[in-house]
């Protein structure tokens, strides 16, 4: 792809992954660098929590609403904030605002150092060889963006962007509506889903000039190389204020298989991903909230929060746990400090659960599915703890230079009461991850509920956390190397020397792991069996056969899942692992009975099928194609429209079928459609879900 049909895209995702928290934050009064820092966050929590309540009210979720709101946000936390320094001052005599303290440096305790000067310059080169390295990485291992991801999920966010972008609705029950239109929405395995993410992808879309699928994959190239270094740097600074440590973390956060790559390759796990890219800024604020007058930190740590949770809700769990051990652990262990932290953390959830009440009592619904689906141990706890702490997860080849830091500044932290609480936050972790791996007992199981049970993605938690623990590793190396020529008459000589040995080996290293990391990435970008270029092809082509309120018949295992993102259009099944109605069963096992079966054809009408698409595709090549789709150039009542080396479309004809085309008519008048976008209905005659697993499992 050529990369100047990206910069309207990237300049959209960019505005609006920065835009909102860079004028809020500005209002509350923060730096440059503070901004830099927070931004994200602020706008993920804005946008979400503008995105609940403008729900309920019934706005519309658009570009211009949302930017309308923002600025009206922003002029009100400006103008309050004002009268509140006004008031201050003149309480005090016209001597400044007590407890104001500056916005210049990220980090506001007394005596600490400022991001500025040399330091600044350092921060800033680890976060930007941070952001090549992870745009190149994924642009290779996606061929420039253009190749689709192979595996289950990815299409369900591809769907979700398109469908909010034109429904112009926030509504976390869309999932379910979107999934499940031909059943009662209530009995479904799907209700409720986080859609932040895809919220905000679903402003910036429509304006980029690329396909949804183009445009996701360079979101996901935003969070690696932009995001990541960005929120790594911000916590590392936080930690250990060693500009050194900083630049090394910020590195590091693009390089290592375990998180981002192993849980992006997979495709379900973008909205987990991109949550868990503003931990480090959401940790920064929920710290900062604990100082005495750190009203606005609160309020960004709570607006953050609401964002976090939005995203993805296990991640709000995961905040807990490290805040928890934050409040229990951090130093000055005094009975104020412990107040002011307490104070922070229960303001925090205030005012998140103010902001974003409903969106929370919505996803505590999936909370007991969630809770049903666990998986298996693979592995013993003393090799999953070797590969979590080797990072090695999922390869079987450690990192072994990132891991060495990684051993050297847990002991490094461990000798430094301030950072002792971080380190502990991490090895809980890095415990939850291997017990998950290698173990099935009840008590790790009910514990890790939240995550589906899933090993991989607690790694991938751990991970992150060792980010700044690698960072204070590096430092510590460079300290003890620096101290080691002090004192020598070849001091500048062997400190110079061994920088360049550094450089070399760093450079080593970048280069083994870049291709490590493509080729982690490209377990699920590549050319397979789920969607071939000529599938694509076909599907995108249905744009001009099938018309809008058009439903085509497909086989879910074939990849056809695509069909809404790459055409805007309807397929019967939308998703790998949706489970059928008992009529689109029917229609899977009977279908090419259509001539003569009165039943299948009551159900063809009933789900408004006008078209059917077969492919030779198979997700993850297995699964064989339902009985009712094949011989289908057999039926009579189907007409052939489209053909390439590897799928087909056929065209209904009801006026073939005695009767057809009024039975088709009266059942489209049954259908309740949403306004807008003619693929979503309801039923007025919904069917039961058949008692068995998803079609594609």
């Amino acid at each position: 792809m050529n990369v100047v049909e990206l910069i309207p895209g990237l300049a959209l995702i960019l505005g609006l992954w920065w835009g909102p928290g860079i004028l809020v934050g500005a209002a509350f009064g923060f730096g440059w660098r503070q901004l830099v820092a927070v931004a994200p966050l602020i706008s993920l929590g804005v946008l979400t929590t503008f995105g609940v309540w403008s729900g309920i009210a019934g706005l519309p979720w658009s570009l211009t609403t949302v930017a309308v709101a923002v600025v009206v946000l922003a002029a009100l936390v400006l103008g309050a904030r004002l009268l509140v320094a006004r008031r201050l001052r003149a309480r005090s005599g016209g001597g400044g605002a007590a407890g104001e303290t500056t916005t210049q440096g990220l980090d506001e305790a007394a005596g600490a150092p400022t991001l500025v000067g040399r330091r600044l310059a350092i921060v800033a080169t680890g976060i930007l060889l941070g952001a090549a390295v992870g745009a190149v990485i994924w642009w290779r291992a996606t061929d420039g963006l253009m190749l689709l991801n192979q595996d289950w999920d990815i299409p369900w966010h591809a769907n979700m962007i398109r469908l909010l972008a034109e429904t112009q609705e926030w509504t976390t029950s869309v999932a379910g509506n979107f999934a499940y239109y031909d059943t009662v929405i209530e009995d479904a395995p799907i209700r409720n889903y986080p859609i932040a993410f895809h919220a905000v992808a679903a402003l910036a879309w429509p304006g980029s000039g690329l396909a949804v699928t183009e445009f996701l994959s360079l979101f996901q190239m935003m969070i690696v190389a932009v995001q990541l270094p960005v929120s790594a740097a911000a916590l590392t600074w936080h930690l250990t204020r060693r500009s050194g440590a900083t630049a090394l973390a910020a590195l590091a956060a693009t390089m290592l298989s375990s998180f981002p790559y192993d849980l992006l390759f997979r495709g379900p796990l973008i909205p987990l991903v991109v949550g868990l890219a503003l931990l480090g800024p959401f940790l920064v604020a929920a710290a900062r909230s604990g100082h005495h007058f750190a009203w606005r930190w609160r309020l960004v740590a709570g607006i953050g929060a609401v964002g976090l949770f939005g995203a993805h809700a296990s991640i709000a769990v995961v905040a807990v746990v490290v805040l928890l051990v934050w409040f229990a652990l951090a130093v000055p262990a005094t009975s104020r400090a412990f107040a002011r932290r307490g104070l922070g953390l229960v303001t925090t959830g205030l005012i998140a659960a103010v902001l974003a009440g409903p969106l929370v009592l919505e996803m505590m619904r999936e909370s007991g599915r969630v809770s049903e689906i666990t998986w298996p141990a693979y592995e013993t706890v003393p090799q999953a703890f070797g590969e979590v702490l080797f990072l090695s997860h999922g390869n079987g080849m450690a990192q072994w230079s990132w891991a060495v830091l990684l051993v050297v500044g847990c002991f490094a932290m461990l000798r430094c009461a301030r950072v002792r609480w971080y380190l502990v936050a991490y090895l809980v972790a890095v415990a939850a991850a291997a017990m998950t791996a290698g173990s099935d007992g009840e008590l790790i199981t009910s514990l890790t509920a939240f995550v589906y049970n899933d090993s991989w993605r607690l790694v991938g938690f751990a991970t992150l956390l060792a980010v700044p623990v690698i960072g204070m590793g590096g430092q510590r190396v460079a300290d003890a190397v620096v101290q080691l020529w002090r004192g020598t008459r070849f001091r500048q000589v062997g400190i110079v020397t061994s920088a360049v040995l550094a450089a070399l080996v760093l450079g080593a290293v970048v280069r083994a792991d870049v291709a490590r990391d493509v080729w982690t990435l490209q377990r699920g970008y590549r050319e397979g069996s789920t969607v071939t270029a000529a599938e694509r092809q076909m599907m995108e082509s249905l744009t001009a056969i099938v018309p809008p309120e058009g439903q085509v018949l497909n086989d879910a295992c074939d990849g056809s899942v695509w069909m809404f993102a790459l055409a805007d259009r309807m397929p019967m099944i939308r998703h790998f692992e949706i489970v059928p109605t008992d009529r689109q069963l029917l229609l899977l096992n009977d279908f090419n009975q259509l001539d003569t079966d009165t039943q299948v054809q009551q159900a063809a009408a009933e789900l408004g099928i006008t078209h059917v698409y077969v492919s030779d595709g198979r997700v993850r090549g297995y699964l064989p194609r339902p009985a009712g789709l094949e011989g289908l150039d057999q039926v009579e009542a189907l007409e052939m429209v489209a053909e390439n080396e590897i799928a087909r479309t056929y065209e209904v004809r009801w006026d073939r079928i005695p009767g057809g085309e009024a039975m088709f008519a009266e059942a489209a008048a049954s259908h309740d459609s949403h306004p807008g976008v003619p693929g979503i209905w309801q039923s007025s005659d919904p069917a039961p879900l058949e008692d068995q697993n998803a079609v594609c499992i």
